[in-house]
């Protein structure tokens, strides 16, 4: 009869444990659906910013190439001017 006691209250210890387990569980999963749609806000403001981050390095990209080419253009232009003066 003893023996029966402990196991009952054994079993109701470690079932009172395991619900405080399962609350915790649901708890958890409560808070991470309500993380969610701060999450996805997150990830497209950073695929946006990204992207916007893209389009300013293929600008950046772009008057690089302009400024490449504008010197080359100026340095002809002075060599030419140099060799006019030369005569």
């Amino acid at each position: 009869m003893t023996w029966d006691m402990l196991a009952m209250t054994w079993s109701m210890l470690t079932m009172t444990f395991d619900m405080l387990a399962i609350t915790w569980n649901m708890l958890a999963i409560t808070w991470n659906m309500l993380a969610m749609p701060w999450n996805i806000l997150a990830m497209t403001w950073n695929m946006l910013a990204m992207t916007w981050n893209m389009l300013a390095m293929t600008w950046n990209m772009l008057a690089m190439t302009w400024n490449m080419l504008s010197m080359t253009w100026n340095m002809l232009a002075m060599t030419w001017n140099m060799l006019a003066m030369t005569g």
